[in-house]
């Protein structure tokens, strides 16, 4: 097994109290999980895999 069919996921943010937490998806079923588990704010598009990669989206 290598692991490329995996989907991983991992915290992406330092240990401690903060504002923002990142929990990175990665992996075949990463947007279907993230679509399922990401709530974005009133107003705003909420699936995630339809949306532009590389950016932040707030939930």
């Amino acid at each position: 097994m290598d692991g490329s069919s995996d989907t991983i996921a991992a915290i992406a943010t330092a240990p401690g109290t903060g504002a923002l937490a990142v929990v990175r998806l990665t992996g075949p079923k990463a947007a279907e999980i993230a679509d399922r588990i990401f709530r974005s704010l009133p107003g705003r598009r909420g699936v995630l895999s339809s949306s532009e990669s590389h950016r932040c989206h707030v939930g």
